[in-house]
């Protein structure tokens, strides 16, 4: 059933060894490994619910906001 995919999905992700983030369209994180969170400083609960842009230096967060809306664009054509 889709509960048990979405469960074994999510504990293979959680225990990936590489550096993986899932956002939702808003570029919220929804989840993250522990090797991305680790790899920016962060425990993986400090990073789930986090805006993904605040990532980002102040000056380059315009681009990534473009960027974003771009793949976005680009995943609702397909």
């Amino acid at each position: 059933d889709v509960h048990t995919r979405s469960t074994l999905f999510n504990l293979a992700f959680v225990h990936q060894r590489r550096f993986l983030a899932v956002t939702d369209n808003a570029g919220n994180f929804i989840s993250v490994t522990r090797e991305f969170a680790s790899l920016l400083g962060y425990a993986p609960s400090e990073l789930v619910g986090a805006q993904s842009s605040q990532l980002q230096p102040a000056e380059l967060r315009p681009l990534y906001a473009s960027f974003m809306k771009m793949m976005l664009d680009l995943l609702q054509q397909s």
